[in-house]
């Protein structure tokens, strides 16, 4: 579902598609991030064992949403919107 609501972002025309999109789209990261959760007690057992593993996820999450605009912002500061969120887009189909 995220990569749905990625792709309209790279080829809005406008700026309310692109606002109701980011909307949608960050309602489906929480979902991802709760998955990844799951996975993460499913395959080790024991609070100890699932200890270090969920501490690196939650790091390189809040890591990856405090940095990533400030990335971004230098990026876009010589590249159009647009390039932005294709890179974004084309990272998404990468990972998954």
């Amino acid at each position: 579902m995220f990569i749905l609501f990625v792709i309209p972002q790279a080829v809005a025309t406008n700026f309310a598609t692109e606002i109701v999109t980011r909307f949608f789209a960050g309602g489906c990261v929480t979902t991802l991030a709760n998955i990844t959760i799951g996975i993460i007690c499913d395959v080790w057992a024991g609070e100890e064992a699932r200890a270090n593993p969920i501490a690196l996820m939650i790091t390189f999450y809040l890591a990856a949403a405090s940095f990533g605009p400030v990335f971004g912002g230098a990026i876009l500061q010589f590249l159009p919107w647009r390039w932005y969120v294709s890179g974004m887009t084309f990272e998404m189909d990468m990972s998954y």
